[in-house]
């Protein structure tokens, strides 16, 4: 997968910025903490969060977004 800052293809660029705006307006993320990266549709979270809860709502904010074939869910949750 490419780095999370640097997306390969056109779309995959577009799905990062879209996702990352996402997960930033969904209330219950606090996403300052979670890393996208995106390989042909395919997002994959990483990072730290806060709950379960959050790990749910960060996976439903991104495919919320139009062009999100799947995630892949590499979030860890604070102790």
């Amino acid at each position: 997968m490419p780095d999370k800052n640097t997306p390969g293809s056109s779309p995959d660029r577009r799905l990062w910025a879209d996702v990352t705006v996402e997960l930033a307006r969904d209330g219950a993320v606090d996403a300052s903490d979670i890393h996208v990266e995106v390989d042909r549709g395919v997002v994959r979270l990483t990072g730290m969060i806060g709950s379960r809860r959050e790990r749910v709502a960060a996976s439903t904010a991104t495919l919320r977004v139009v062009g999100v074939a799947a995630v892949i869910d590499e979030l860890t949750e604070r102790a």
